[in-house]
């Protein structure tokens, strides 16, 4: 690959997008914002939703080899591409895109030149006139989560065929496009525009690019349901500004919301640093294409978790969450008083309560009870975390 294509992709990626001026979904087909929340359910972190459309489409949506053998037209807005379940990549980055900007998300267009095997028939190896090309023949699209541009390609996830006129299924071998990083893009794509069209490369220099604004202390106040009194406003801010989670949508955090299993680990492995799993996986309800699996690794490795079921949808509970941040502490020696009745000495987790009454992570739901059972919603799990890992 010519260092030219990595440099300009770098520039590119480089160039600031602000996500404000890509949030507009009043063109979004209502049947496209049914099944947007179809499949995103009852997900409340932005890039776990984003994740769910990328793969819902790359498993769901057939390119067009008849119309792209034959120059014929197919389906490019995201209401018929829905309704047929076929087009080329220009029609598999509109439905992205749209299904994206029906949850609140921001997202863009990116138009590119493929390079290698997929232009020149058979080898993988550049030729000089693609890395010099300066038009586009493919698109995927960017969304804005976790305060960075995710970089996703569906078209190049699909195995899905439309051709002589029949649907032909094959699963995705796995979803390497999906925020995939601008050096890796340039071993097959060669940026020629991003932000809709609007930031192009003219006589060498990026134009288009918006200014970014001068930065400013991030504030829970962004969000509508969490107000400056809020006991968790502080824990809020902090925990989007470290990109452990984000809000449930541009003005919303969603405070109340239950916390699953996926989702608390999810952030328990992004505060401590997102760091690669060492072992195999070993659960049978874990896939590597799971937004959660190199979370729920790293559990299993600090022995939060047993195989073989990992139980992503199961409710994070008081007792559960201590038990988990105890885990990922090291499991340090703490001796538990025996102050609440409804936790007994013996229990699993009593060790881990007592750890955290220790560093003030939280107190009783009484004087006398923990409800070790009880739920825990997105406020109180970021004020946990925020609790421990701000110190």
């Amino acid at each position: 690959m010519p260092s030219f294509v990595l440099d300009q992709n770098l520039s590119f990626a480089r160039a600031y997008v602000d996500p404000d001026n890509f949030r507009d979904s009043s063109g979004v087909p209502d049947s496209v914002k049914s099944l947007s929340n179809q499949i995103v359910g009852g997900e409340t972190d932005n890039y776990s939703k984003i994740f769910l459309l990328h793969k819902w489409v790359a498993e769901n949506i057939y390119y067009d080899y008849d119309a792209y053998y034959s120059g014929e037209s197919t389906f490019y807005d995201s209401a018929s591409i829905l309704a047929n379940r076929r087009s080329v990549c220009e029609g598999y980055a509109n439905l992205l895109r749209d299904l994206i900007l029906a949850q609140g998300i921001p997202c863009m267009k990116a138009s590119t030149y493929s390079l290698g095997v997929s232009t020149n028939g058979g080898s993988y190896a550049v030729r000089a006139d693609e890395a010099n090309a300066n038009i586009s023949n493919h698109a995927h699209v960017e969304a804005w989560a976790d305060e960075h541009w995710v970089i996703m390609d569906a078209t190049w996830d699909s195995n899905n065929k439309y051709e002589d006129g029949s649907y032909n299924t094959d699963t995705p071998n796995g979803f390497y496009y999906f925020d995939i990083t601008p050096e890796t893009l340039a071993l097959d794509h060669k940026y020629i525009t991003r932000g809709n069209g609007k930031v192009k490369m003219q006589n060498g220099t990026i134009t288009g690019a918006d200014t970014p604004s001068v930065p400013t202390e991030p504030s829970a106040l962004v969000f509508s349901d969490v107000s400056a009194n809020d006991y968790f406003a502080e824990a809020v801010a902090w925990a989007v500004e470290k990109n452990i989670t984000s809000g449930t949508s541009n003005t919303t955090f969603s405070p109340g919301a239950t916390c699953n299993r996926a989702q608390i680990l999810s952030f328990l492995w992004r505060a401590n640093g997102s760091p690669e799993p060492t072992i195999p996986n070993p659960f049978n309800d874990v896939k590597n294409t799971d937004y959660f699996y190199k979370a729920a690794l790293w559990a299993a490795e600090k022995g939060m978790v047993s195989a073989p079921a990992f139980g992503a949808s199961t409710p994070c509970t008081r007792a559960s969450t201590m038990e988990y941040m105890w885990k990922a502490a090291g499991n340090p020696a703490a001796s538990y008083d025996g102050r609440f009745s409804d936790i007994s000495a013996g229990s699993n987790y009593a060790q881990a309560v007592a750890w955290a009454l220790a560093n003030n992570v939280t107190v009783g739901t009484s004087a006398t009870t923990f409800s070790p059972d009880q739920t825990c919603t997105r406020g109180q799990i970021v004020t946990f975390l925020h609790r421990i890992y701000e110190k």
